[in-house]
């Protein structure tokens, strides 16, 4: 039995008698909806955390693995930073599948949006291919930040062919000769100290206590910096850059895999690595013509405690060998 509220114009229960809701029916499901929600659930379970896992998590700000057929984009597959090829280099074959061939100044140009900057870990890797011999100018296949002290990242070719890295203060030049038409693997790193150089998984150059400040909002090339140095003749498969150091371990590994890089990259936290150091040979091998140790670090002679020596200016000049063995040479 029910009454009206006067003031509102709403069914009352009768005095003494509480109403009770009816009760709701059951829901009944078809078995093609079940299965329909059974495969929606297991789709969601298994596609959104590897969504999270790579939105946070994955150590990539750059992947470019160059497989387009035709056009003057380059995917990035960590999913921004499209690069935009110009001047029309060409499509070949590459280590991987495909490649991009930079000829005549031509170039790719990419946003930096989450790259490594100011003084965090990063790693710059990539294979490459030239035959570039040039003595004096440097040509760059990858470099992004601003020519200014520390805050530039440039992996070059110079030096009649010695693969190098610069970043605008100080540099790394390796000794091995990459220039001979064949497939390297070219690789940097920088835990937030310690700056090291690898060729073909084998570690090159270091240099400790790097003062790193690469800025954010600039912008990344291969092949070629439009109005500045020499162009890159070669060509680039596969191109990373991680937002943490590799071990050296896992820069051989890559190498050792003979494979394109991937955004799975598994990086460890960087250890205390004692100063690097070049190898030693006999005195019997060393070269009969007179060189500096500055030119050829693997050169030594028996000490003379009497002896003495005088450097005057150990500085880094752009364009010329750094001088990283002069202070060795005055101890």
């Amino acid at each position: 039995v029910q009454q009206r509220d006067p003031r509102l114009g709403l069914p009352q229960a009768a005095p003494g008698k509480m109403r009770r809701p009816s009760p709701h029916p059951p829901m009944r499901l078809s078995g093609n909806k079940i299965i329909a929600g059974s495969v929606l659930a297991a789709f969601l379970l298994a596609v959104i955390p590897a969504v999270c896992r790579a939105d946070s998590r994955s150590p990539a700000a750059a992947l470019w693995q160059f497989n387009e057929d035709a056009g003057d984009l380059a995917a990035n597959s960590a999913g921004r930073n499209p690069g935009t090829l110009v001047g029309s280099p060409k499509r070949v074959r590459g280590r991987f599948g495909r490649a991009v061939l930079f000829e005549s100044g031509s170039y790719l140009v990419a946003e930096t949006e989450g790259f490594p900057i100011g003084n965090s870990p990063r790693t710059l890797e990539l294979w490459f291919r030239t035959t570039y011999v040039e003595p004096d100018v440097c040509a760059r296949p990858l470099s992004y930040g601003r020519r200014e002290s520390n805050q530039h990242m440039s992996l070059y070719v110079c030096y009649r062919g010695m693969f190098a890295v610069d970043y605008w203060g100080e540099s790394l030049v390796s000794r091995k000769f990459v220039s001979d038409g064949r497939w390297h693997m070219g690789a940097y790193t920088y835990d937030g100290q310690d700056s090291k150089l690898f060729v073909d998984g084998e570690l090159v150059a270091a240099h400790k206590k790097s003062n790193l400040n690469t800025p954010k909002g600039t912008m990344l090339y291969m092949g070629a910096i439009p109005g500045y140095g020499g162009p890159f003749p070669g060509a680039l498969d596969s191109v990373r850059i991680l937002n943490c150091a590799l071990s050296d371990e896992q820069i051989a590994g890559d190498y050792r895999a003979g494979t394109a890089f991937t955004l799975a990259a598994g990086c460890t936290p960087a250890k205390t690595h004692p100063a690097w150091e070049p190898p030693k040979v006999a005195a019997a091998q060393a070269p009969a013509a007179v060189q500096a140790e500055v030119d050829v670090p693997a050169y030594s002679r028996k000490e003379r405690p009497d002896d003495f020596a005088l450097v005057v200016g150990i500085e880094t000049y752009h364009g010329l060998p750094a001088a990283e063995f002069a202070s060795q040479d005055a101890q």
